[in-house]
Formats: structure tokens, sequence, C-alpha cells
């Protein structure tokens, strides 16, 4: 009986000084979760984490543990969480987790062309899976409306950032109002724009008076601006 109880004393002490794998990834989906939660605000986050190999065993954090993300990580999609001990038996763990994040982004709510300018009837919600838009999302409608498409669009396609532009106010060959302006005042000619622009480019315009080439900067539809 006695060197059964010895035994079983053994075992326990022995496993104490083992740092519980359920308590690492616990950890890990908590810095996770947390993380993700402070860049995503309002995204319906969940955070798996992949089981720690079951050989590995490691000295138990008596400090108690520290999460960090490794250098260049990100917190949504496919991610890296470490873990530290900073005790007497310092170590270092890297967890591989999953973050998923949902939120309502801005699509197309049927197909549009390259150049077609957006309106709040053409756009939409829809809950998408952020770790899957690389190259952003807007959240809102007034985001997107006015601006310009730079490739068409398919019905439920997600409006990325990059798909957007200025709407152009001013066309290669139209006729523009040219308005300089110089110590407070004004005056109005008129000219050809030799290239189109949006607000606040610089279009070159031939001055219909005197065949003048100038550079001025898009102000308004058919406008442009020259300050002297």
């Amino acid at each position: 009986m006695g060197a059964g109880l010895s035994l079983l004393a053994v075992s326990v002490s022995a496993a104490s000084r083992v740092e519980p794998h359920a308590r690492i990834l616990a950890a890990a989906k908590s810095y996770a979760l947390a993380e993700a939660k402070l860049s995503l605000t309002g995204a319906k986050i969940q955070v798996s984490a992949s089981p720690i190999d079951s050989r590995l065993t490691l000295p138990a954090c008596v400090q108690g543990l520290n999460a960090f993300k490794p250098s260049g990580g990100r917190m949504i999609g496919n991610a890296v969480v470490g873990i530290r001990c900073d005790g007497p038996h310092p170590w270092t763990l890297y967890v591989p987790v999953r973050i998923s994040a949902r939120l309502a982004v801005v699509v197309a709510t049927r197909p549009l062309s390259r150049g077609a300018q957006l309106s709040a009837s053409e756009l939409g919600l829809a809950e998408h899976d952020l770790s899957g838009l690389a190259y952003g999302y807007l959240t809102a409608k007034s985001q997107a409306v006015g601006r310009m498409l730079t490739r068409s669009v398919s019905a439920g396609q997600v409006v990325q950032p990059g798909m957007l532009a200025q709407p152009l106010l001013v066309h290669r060959g139209q006729t523009v109002t040219i308005v300089s302006a110089a110590a407070g005042i004004e005056v109005t000619s008129q000219g050809v724009a030799l290239a189109s622009g949006s607000r606040g480019q610089l279009v070159k315009v031939r001055n219909s008076e005197s065949q003048r080439i100038v550079q001025g900067v898009v102000s308004g539809p058919g406008r442009i601006r020259i300050d002297g």
C-alpha cells in the first residue's frame, strides 16, 4: 500500500510540472479572439486552434502564459499565435489558429459594367467571410455611391475599394469652362479638354480663343480651374 501511494505521489508531482496543452490552446484562442475583435468591429468571429503534438511536454509555467503576435502576422484566416513562458524554465511555442470573421459587406445587386457610376439601388449588403477578402471591403453603400467602377462586376460580387475611382467630370474633347483665378479675380473662358479627368486631377486644355494650351485642375463637371 505504501509503495503504491508513493508511486501515485510521484506521478501527480510529475504531471504538475508539465504545462497542460489545453491551457496553451485556450491562451492562443483567447488572444486571437481579442485581437480580431479590435480590428474587425462588428464581425462575427470564431477561432479554432490546431492540436498540439501529444508527445510534446513543456515545463509548467508558474508565472502565467504570455501570448503575442509574431512579427508580420495577421489575425484573420490562417494565423499563428506565439505563447511564451518567462518562468525559471522559459519556452516559446507557436500555435496555428484559424480565425473566421463574417461581416455584412457591400455587394452589387446586378451585373455592372466597367465605367458605371454606382447608385444606391445597384448596391446591397451581404455577409461574407473576411478572410477571403484580401483586397479589402466596404461596410456601407455610401462608401461606393457616386464612384465609378474600374472593372465589371457580377450580381452578388463583393465591391472592393480597388474597383472604385472618382467619376470623370471632364471628358477628352469636351467643351469646358476655364476659370482663371488671380489676386481674388476670376476670369472665365471656353476651351476644349485634351484629356479626361476626375475632381482634383490635372488636365490640359486648349483655350478656344487664344489656342494656347494650359493645364488646370478639374473642379467640377466641365470646369477647369487655373490659379495664378
